[in-house]
């Protein structure tokens, strides 16, 4: 759906026919393992093109972190590199941590990559195991533009 002089995208369909305003922020959601760093977990492709706006990460089980930090990461995938091994950006030159004695941590935009194109995926991963890091919950807000 389009303003009254068709110059800007207002709303949009998704792929089930529902009908939502691009103005406000949308979440994408993961639940990583945080006890083993070779496991990348995918979100969904992007509908459309957009920003992340903000990034914040907590413990599923309620347990703060112990001695060693816990620290993940995202990835960026483009749509032309879905199907290959490749392609993929790091969000963040500082990557996001939850400290000692911490169960949750924000994180604001990354500081690296925040545009993404409709079709992209974003994939999140543990980067350091933390001590008592069982399960990590990361949420990107995004914003279509």
């Amino acid at each position: 759906i389009f303003n009254e002089t068709a110059t800007d995208l207002l709303k949009a369909k998704d792929d089930n026919a529902k009908i939502y305003n691009l103005t406000h922020e949308h979440v994408v959601h993961w639940e990583i393992d945080g006890s083993v760093t070779t496991q990348k977990t995918p979100g969904p492709r992007m509908p459309h093109a957009g920003v992340i706006t903000n990034i914040t990460s907590k413990t599923c089980d309620g347990v703060t972190i112990g001695a060693t930090a816990w620290a993940g990461t995202i990835y960026l995938v483009p749509s032309a590199s879905i199907n290959t091994d490749g392609g993929t950006t790091e969000i963040f030159t500082v990557r996001p941590t939850i400290t000692n004695t911490n169960m949750a941590q924000d994180y604001g935009a990354p500081d690296l990559t925040t545009a993404f194109a409709a079709g992209d995926v974003l994939v999140a991963a543990t980067t350091a195991i933390g001590t008592n890091a069982t399960f990590i919950s990361i949420t990107a807000r995004v914003r279509y533009t």
